[in-house]
Formats: C-alpha cells, sequence, structure tokens
C-alpha cells in the first residue's frame, strides 16, 4: 500500500464506522483519515515488542462529526486530530519499560491534546503507568473542561498522582467507573488533595467487589470523602453475600446523606441498600 491508495481508502464521503486492526503502516510517513461522515473509529494495533522505534507514522484525523474514538495498543505511531468533535474516548495502552517510552509518552500527550474537548474519557492502567515513568511531564498534561465522566479499566491506587492530576485538569468531572476496583493498602493514607477531588464526585460504580476487607475499606474511605455523593453501585462477584456484610454495607457511615448504594449480583439480581 503506498501514500496515493491510502488516501483514496480513508476519503470515503459515506463512512461512518471504520476499524483498523493490527495495521502497522510500514513504509509509509503519512496517513490521513478524512471522512465527513465518520463517527465511529476504532484502532487495534499490533504487538508492539520487536517494533523499530524509527519507524514512525503520523497519522492524521479529520472528522467533524466523530463521536467515539477507540485506541488499543502501543502509541508507537503519531496521531493528531483536526477539527474533531469527539465525546467519547477510550485509551487502552500497552505498558512496555524499554527504549521506546518517551517517544510513546510524547505521543500519548499530543493524543491526549488533540482530544482534550472530550465529555467521557476512559483508559487503562498502562496508560498511567507510562505517564508516572515520565512524572516530570506532568504538568503539560492538557485542561479537560467538558469531561464529566471518567472510566478507569484494571486497578489503581485511589493514591496515583496520575489520577489525581486528571481530576484536577477535569473541573467538571463528577462521575467515575472503576472495572476492577480501586486499591489502596490498609496502613496507607488517602493524600489530602485527592479527598480533596474525591468531595466533587456525585456517581461512582465499582464493578468488581469480593467483600475483602480491603474492598470495605476503600469503600468506607469513599463513602467518607464524597461528601455530595448521590449515588455508589458495587457489581458483587458471587450469588449471595453474607448476611454480615450485608449489614456492614447498610450501616458504613455516609458524608453525604443522601446516597444510595445498590447492590449488583452475578446473578443480575439487584439490591438497595
Amino acid at each position: 500500500m503506498d501514500d496515493k491508495s491510502t488516501s483514496d481508502l480513508f476519503s470515503c464521503p459515506s463512512l461512518k464506522e471504520l476499524l483498523i486492526k493490527k495495521c502497522y503502516w510500514k513504509n509509509l510517513n503519512l496517513v490521513s483519515i478524512s471522512a465527513p461522515k465518520l463517527k465511529k473509529l476504532i484502532i487495534l494495533d499490533g504487538p508492539a515488542r520487536g517494533r523499530a522505534v524509527s519507524n514512525v507514522c503520523r497519522v492524521q484525523i479529520k472528522g467533524v462529526n466523530l463521536k467515539l474514538f477507540v485506541y488499543t495498543g502501543r502509541l508507537l505511531n503519531e496521531y493528531s486530530f483536526f477539527g474533531s468533535s469527539t465525546k467519547h474516548a477510550r485509551f487502552y495502552f500497552h505498558h512496555i519499560d524499554d527504549a521506546g517510552l518517551d517517544l510513546v509518552v510524547k505521543h500519548e500527550y499530543n493524543l491526549l491534546n488533540g482530544l482534550s474537548n472530550v465529555h467521557r474519557l476512559a483508559f487503562s492502567d498502562g496508560f498511567l503507568k507510562d505517564l508516572a515513568c515520565k512524572g516530570e511531564l506532568l504538568d503539560r498534561l492538557p485542561t479537560f473542561p467538558n469531561v464529566t465522566r471518567l472510566s478507569v479499566r484494571r486497578v489503581i491506587s485511589l493514591n496515583c498522582r496520575v489520577l489525581q492530576m486528571i481530576f484536577e485538569k477535569s473541573p467538571h468531572l463528577d462521575r467515575i467507573s472503576f472495572k476492577r476496583g480501586p486499591r489502596m493498602k490498609i496502613s496507607e493514607v488517602l493524600d489530602d488533595l485527592h479527598s480533596c477531588y474525591l468531595a466533587r464526585l456525585k456517581t461512582i460504580r465499582i464493578h468488581t467487589f469480593h467483600a475483602s476487607v480491603e474492598d470495605f475499606f476503600i469503600l468506607g474511605l469513599l463513602l467518607k470523602n464524597c461528601v455530595v455523593l448521590k449515588q455508589i453501585s458495587l457489581r458483587f462477584t458471587h450469588d449471595e453475600m453474607e448476611i454480615e456484610d450485608l449489614e456492614r454495607l447498610r450501616t458504613l457511615p455516609r458524608s453525604s446523606k443522601g446516597c444510595g448504594v445498590t447492590l449488583f449480583f452475578s446473578d443480575n439480581r439487584v439490591m438497595e441498600l
């Protein structure tokens, strides 16, 4: 495939959805995706190990009607957005601490800048690990003025510095979803800044709740520090919960008096506490 055929392929005036899977863009310097009706763009990159860092392709995305952008892989190529109205962005980056990390982090910052007007943002722990390795660059994170919903894939510590910065840069963020549940050692103390940002949250979803000692510790911290919380949803990993654990859930202190707790069981039953 050459530059001309690539340009013809990605300039379809009627294209609304596009999936690009395991495409390496070898021997290409520039790819332009320009489809005025494109609403959904999903890019699933191939394996990153063994790829030469020097083989970088610039991918320009011009989608004025783009609503959803999903990227999975390792950002060895450089992606730029022009005139994007994307509302929902998901990044599932593969973290590999090797010679290519500097380039990958540079591309991640560039991608975030191009999508800073999104309303919903989702990312994996690989993204957090990448940025944490280059902590000196955290101040370069863009502001996300429209983000109201955040979803975190995998396990993340509530004291994560990168998570704190994203809260700081997202003034209207009031809803967060943890796909694998937040984590923190019982011996740890919640950072004051994290307590401040948690105080803005109105809705929390925890998709993996085991009713362990650590789970109850985390839940207690959230209910204590989220002073305007309206709803917290927990997805329990089994069909039944011990009576003692149910009673403990009901009696956990809540700083927000109007906060509701909803428990989802693995057999799809729902219980309001």
